[in-house]
């Protein structure tokens, strides 16, 4: 708290150096500031890495039980053997499901293509630096 000094010079009247000190002290007070939410702010910034952590481990334990035979299987079934009705939200995941595995059979067959494209360009490169080499000029002659 900043403190004002007030000299008293022993002239003058004593009751206003007490009005004086007394303003200044009740200005001073005005001026603070309250320490509230908005004006203290802290960083934040460990605490949100520790919490999404958190977050991210609590989602892992959650995802083992979404894919349960609870989950995927019909809740009940004909004792004639009919087919049961698949409910809406079933319906969404196998759907989900098909368009997952759809994805991943395009993309892992794009990895083979691309891997297969890396052998043959590096065949191809060989073979240009062979036949480089081969092209150069020889010596004439037959050596003894």
């Amino acid at each position: 708290m900043a403190a004002s000094i007030v000299r008293w010079k022993g002239g003058g009247n004593f009751s206003n150096l007490v009005t004086s000190l007394w303003r200044n002290r009740l200005f001073v007070l005005c001026q603070q500031e309250l320490h509230t939410s908005q004006s203290f702010q802290i960083d934040r910034r460990k605490d949100k890495e520790i919490s999404q952590y958190l977050r991210y481990r609590n989602h892992e334990k959650t995802v083992q039980h979404r894919h349960h035979p609870i989950h995927e299987l019909p809740d009940y079934s004909y004792s004639d053997g009919r087919p049961t009705e698949v409910a809406i939200c079933q319906k969404s995941r196998q759907d989900r499901n098909y368009q997952l595995a759809k994805q991943i059979v395009q993309l892992v067959g794009e990895m083979k293509f691309a891997q297969e494209q890396l052998l043959s360009q590096a065949a191809d490169k060989s073979r240009n630096e062979q036949a480089r080499l081969d092209s150069r000029l020889k010596e004439k002659g037959t050596p003894m």
